[in-house]
């Protein structure tokens, strides 16, 4: 540990001490305030730069000094404000950044006092009961109003199986890791102010999603979900966000069928697109939230999803529409055996295209699925064991009476109630499989909308219009 100054200086006559610069080098020191909560740095060590410290020990006992530089490595503390949480920082650098009496240990203040300090290569890691968060090389330059991270991961202290078993209810173990997160256009002057986030574009590269569900506990119902735009609405703290735009993004969606015992995997993948705006005050009838994404489906279908969703609708009115290009069907073998007990012996999907509207209770829409060769086969618990008569005639019996095999022209309905109680992505996908259940002769277009106005009539609901 050292300290070194230049240019000390005092004057007693005006009391005044001042030095022209100071350079210290600290490590091993640990500090516990009046809650006893410690900050440590461990193994690390602590650099910092001054510059023009002054000190009046007059009536006003005025002071001020410039913080050139500060050079962090290992610091770990055992509390995030009030949360109990391990937080360590293994590295990280501080600029410009001016201190003094007028400013009296405001952070609006010292944000406010100082236009061009900045924060660069913080790389650090929260710890809580139930989580787990790390950050590398985050940054903030305060003249340019850009914040950036070179990556960002989060996942649960639990492992998966530890996590399902403590749940008496299915739940969503959930993970997340990305590659550089850009923020442009964060005022932070006038986030202080308000305390409302605004930014421009928020780009996220590499975004890597996972979501596993265990089927076999019971289901949690009653709890509504809110779809996007109210979700949005649902967050605590305003936020307006221009844009967030996804690169190379992939998600993926596992689940443990309580019928088959299988765990059937679906990765999208090559995500790329925009979600554009996010904000949940100062909201006009003309305001809407949109998804414009595009990605493969097992890594094999090209897809393309677009929904735009009033913010104030009372209703939670939404435009989905879905594309697909032309691809041998096969590929969906990956995930139909453990999912559905089904397979694919062939089929080739010539287009597809989708557009319905939904609401928070109901969809209606139509779908263009046009295909050839479509021919399945039905499977014991998803597996395929040795041909079975009972197996073998219902898929005869499929093929030959209710799957229609070809499709050139005909208009599947689409048609979807919804369980409020299942998330929004859930209903999108519903929403696509009526139409699909519709195009290939599963379920009847006459009697899907025989069901649609009854629905309309017992709930007393306005009709959808979907010219």
């Amino acid at each position: 540990n050292s300290i070194v100054l230049k240019d000390l200086k005092s004057n007693p006559d005006n009391n005044r001490i001042s030095v022209s610069s100071i350079s210290t080098q600290l490590a091993n020191f640990q500090v516990t305030n009046k809650d006893n909560k410690s900050t440590s740095s461990k193994e690390g060590s602590l650099q910092i730069q001054l510059s023009d410290l002054l000190i009046e020990t007059t009536e006003k006992k005025f002071w001020s000094v410039t913080i050139n530089k500060v050079d962090a490595r290992n610091f770990s503390a055992d509390s995030l404000g009030k949360k109990p949480a391990n937080v360590k920082i293994h590295e990280g650098i501080l600029r410009n950044l001016k201190l003094g009496a007028d400013i009296n240990g405001s952070l609006k203040k010292i944000i406010e006092k100082n236009p061009s300090f900045t924060i660069s290569d913080v790389s650090g890691e929260i710890i809580s009961e139930k989580s787990k968060w790390n950050w590398y090389n985050l940054s903030f330059d305060k003249p340019r109003k850009s914040f950036t991270l070179d990556s960002f991961a989060y996942e649960p202290v639990a492992t998966r199986d530890e996590f399902i078993a403590a749940s008496k209810w299915q739940t969503d173990y959930m993970t997340i890791r990305t590659g550089k997160i850009t923020v442009s256009k964060f005022d932070l002057d006038r986030y202080l102010a308000d305390s409302v986030f605004r930014s421009g574009a928020i780009t996220i590269a590499d975004p890597y999603f996972t979501s596993y569900r265990d089927k076999r506990p019971p289901f949690n119902a009653g709890i509504i979900k809110p779809l996007p735009s109210k979700l949005i609405q649902k967050i605590p703290e305003k936020i307006s966000v221009d844009t967030i735009f996804i690169n190379n993004g992939t998600a993926i969606y596992s689940e443990l069928n309580d019928k088959t015992g299988e765990t059937g995997v679906i990765p999208i993948t090559r995500i790329s697109g925009d979600i554009f705006p996010i904000k949940n005050f100062g909201l006009t009838p003309s305001d809407s939230f949109r998804i414009r994404l595009n990605g493969y489906l097992l890594d094999s279908g090209w897809i393309r999803l677009r929904t735009r969703e009033s913010y104030l609708d009372t209703l939670s009115g939404f435009l989905i529409t879905v594309r697909m290009r032309p691809h041998s069907m096969l590929y969906l073998n990956q995930v139909l055996p453990a999912l559905s007990s089904m397979k694919l012996r062939s089929g080739y999907l010539d287009t597809l295209t989708m557009r319905a509207i939904g609401r928070d209770d109901i969809s209606l829409g139509e779908m263009r699925m046009y295909y050839h060769d479509l021919k399945v086969q039905f499977l014991k618990d998803g597996k395929q064991e040795k041909k079975r008569f009972l197996q073998g005639l219902i898929t005869f019996i499929a093929n030959s009476f209710i799957i229609k095999n070809d499709n050139k022209k005909r208009v599947g309905v689409v048609y979807f109630p919804r369980s409020r109680d299942r998330s929004f992505i859930n209903y999108y996908i519903k929403i696509a499989m009526s139409g699909v259940a519709s195009s290939v002769g599963a379920k009847k277009n006459k009697r899907l909308m025989k069901r649609y106005n009854n629905q309309l009539k017992v709930q007393q609901l306005p009709a959808i219009d979907i010219d």
